[in-house]
């Protein structure tokens, strides 16, 4: 059987070559991107996936946000900004929306799409940060990421072939060695 599948991969080595070179730069970008968006970089950026169309077209369902979270940055906001915020009445929920007003130092927010504001008003101490830019459709794959099945498929497999195609080259190497003889 692991001779079959050898001969097999030596048959389509340059399209698995690709094949595997293009998959890894993909699960290392996903895997990156999720990290990112998990932890940030303290006092400088950190990652959000848009999951709503709040805010198109300016920004995507799927996209990625890079926040800059930067306390300077956060104090020096003003009207049309595009900010990543905890939702005040959440402690778990975060939005990207514009800010529409400064009323008494709290901002009044609204998405792009919808046609009034929100119906609360953001305090400084409920920004995250303002939004650098967005990358389209990068928000699909880093969310998959995050579920069982998606670290399955993006982490595990990936590993499982990795190990496999080195138990091969291992093994054909120990193949070229010469047997030791008793003497």
């Amino acid at each position: 059987m692991i001779e079959k599948i050898t001969e097999y991969f030596k048959r389509n080595s340059k399209v698995f070559n690709y094949a595997f070179a293009f998959l890894t730069a993909f699960v290392v970008i996903i895997i990156l991107t999720t990290a990112l968006s998990i932890f940030g970089v303290p006092g400088l950026f950190r990652l959000y996936v848009v999951q709503s169309g709040s805010m198109e077209p300016a920004i995507l369902t799927g996209s990625v946000v890079v926040v800059e979270t930067n306390q300077k940055v956060i104090d020096s906001l003003k009207t049309d900004d595009i900010i990543t915020f905890r939702r005040p009445d959440s402690k778990t929920q975060v939005i990207t929306h514009r800010i529409a007003n400064i009323v008494d130092g709290n901002f009044e927010t609204k998405g792009d799409a919808n046609s009034t504001n929100d119906g609360w008003a953001v305090i400084k101490s409920q920004v995250l940060g303002k939004v650098l830019f967005a990358i389209p459709l990068i928000g699909y794959p880093v969310a998959f990421a995050k579920t069982v099945p998606g670290f399955i498929i993006l982490i595990l497999i990936p590993a499982i072939y990795v190990i496999i195609s080195e138990a091969l080259v291992i093994k054909r190497e120990l193949a070229k060695r010469p047997a030791k003889g008793g003497a």
